[in-house]
């Protein structure tokens, strides 16, 4: 195997006529003058700018219209949406109220539960309860809130027996 070398050698004529040294000169500025490649043109620029600008106006726009729209489900409305009642708090009502009339099918129906539809069960008493709760103080706070009885209040306190 043979190896080559391989060897640039760069001259420079800096002891010659001034002449020769400035064409040289000029040489290089005209290759520099002639390259486009570092200009910069204000208008694309700008242009690009603007693009970027309505690019992130219209994401934004998008954005913002995803919270407002609704899906069919949500707009569509029954009978039982215009009214008052809860359905976690009807269902668990009805369900307490089969137990009480006819507690053989009301076992029937529990024991067919696996247990996590038993678990399930449970959370939705649970936000039936928490429900009525809030139904309740809603109610009391379009009363005016809780009302107190005056109770008079005596003047000492006696904690404990003296022992003399």
């Amino acid at each position: 195997m043979s190896s080559q070398n391989v060897y640039f050698l760069f001259t420079s004529d800096r002891g010659g006529e001034e002449e020769d040294s400035d064409e040289g000169d000029e040489e290089f500025e005209e290759d520099e003058l002639e390259s486009d490649e570092d200009e910069i043109n204000e208008d694309e620029v700008e242009y690009i700018e603007n693009l970027a600008k309505k690019a992130s106006d219209h994401l934004t726009d998008e954005d913002e219209d995803d919270d407002e729209e609704e899906t069919p489900l949500e707009g569509y409305t029954t009978a039982i949406d215009e009214e008052s009642m809860d359905e976690y708090m009807a269902f668990k009502s009805t369900l307490l109220a089969l137990q009480s009339r006819d507690p053989q099918w009301y076992a029937a129906m529990m024991n067919a539960l696996t247990k996590e539809q038993n678990n399930e069960l449970q959370q939705v008493f649970m936000n039936a309860d928490q429900r009525t709760a809030a139904a309740e103080s809603k109610r009391i706070e379009a009363q005016g809130g809780f009302t107190f009885q005056n109770v008079s209040v005596p003047s000492s306190f006696t904690f404990g027996q003296n022992s003399s």
